[in-house]
């Protein structure tokens, strides 16, 4: 017989997402990735409560990015790899040529992952600036071109 004195103790509740069957050119897939909990997301309801003036305050209180105020291109650096960050336009390569050309008003949500690790297989090549590794944001923007099926 054996009797334990102290309850043992229960492991948590294991969750399992598979990233990889989420559209990478979609809000849907915003959504899917979300849930896997890997990056950080906000939503236009998040953006709005920011109720941001410059671009770089879509990013206030994220981990792994900080304002830097003399930057000429939007006001933010990534604190983590080699402190440039790649941008993606709903998901693909953008048509600008510099993010100062977004205008932040028409970001309805946004992707942000520190380290190449924690970005979607798909998303990877896209976060390198010659041969160093980035941060990656992903940018999903109103009134852009329809995304390609």
């Amino acid at each position: 017989d054996l009797a334990f004195q102290h309850r043992t103790a229960a492991l948590d509740t294991i969750r399992v997402v598979c990233a990889r069957d989420c559209s990478r050119a979609s809000l849907v897939g915003f959504e899917c990735r979300r849930r896997a909990g890997i990056g950080v997301f906000r939503d236009a309801s998040e953006i709005a409560a920011l109720t941001p003036i410059y671009f770089a305050d879509l990013f206030d209180g994220i981990p792994g990015v900080k304002r830097v105020p003399l930057r000429l291109d939007v006001g933010i650096q990534a604190t983590t790899q080699w402190r440039c960050i790649a941008y993606l336009e709903n998901g693909r390569v953008p048509f600008w040529k510099n993010v100062q050309q977004v205008n932040f008003l028409d970001v309805v949500a946004f992707e942000f992952y520190d380290a190449p690790e924690k970005i979607p297989e798909w998303y990877k090549t896209f976060a390198w600036r010659e041969s160093e590794p980035c941060s990656l944001v992903v940018l999903w923007l109103r009134g852009a071109p329809p995304v390609p099926k």
